[in-house]
């Protein structure tokens, strides 16, 4: 082998050796990013789940706070005999709003003898 032949063999191994060792440095990288975005993924899952415990609990919240606010206002209105139109109309949304929320039973029976009032006044 000339020099020639081993000056250009030396140099090819060397360029080599660099992308060998380019490729071994961005696989080091992208192994870190990817473990990086492992861990933002657990946080966002653990993150979502909290969300989604604390959603449950509030619309279990809301729920019975509009079943007592329609028990109280539902019963005053059958006990005074009469409805108005403010009331048939606000009474319909709270209760509209509670069904679409999972409630049902007294409240739905009670309902329905609301609305079979007569409609005075406003």
């Amino acid at each position: 082998m000339t020099w020639e032949q081993l000056a250009l063999t030396m140099g090819a191994v060397g360029g080599l050796l660099k992308i060998v060792l380019e490729y071994r440095s961005a696989t080091k990288e992208t192994n870190h990013i990817l473990s990086k975005v492992t861990e933002d993924m657990q946080t966002i899952k653990k993150d979502a789940f909290e969300t989604k415990t604390i959603t449950i609990e509030n619309r279990e919240g809301i729920r019975h706070s509009q079943r007592y606010r329609l028990q109280h206002d539902l019963h005053v209105a059958l006990e005074r005999g009469y409805t108005t139109v403010r009331e048939l109309e606000e009474l319909t949304v709270l209760f509209n709003s509670y069904k679409s929320l999972g409630g049902n039973g007294a409240i739905e029976t009670m309902f329905e003898k609301f609305k079979a009032l007569e409609i005075k006044g406003e």
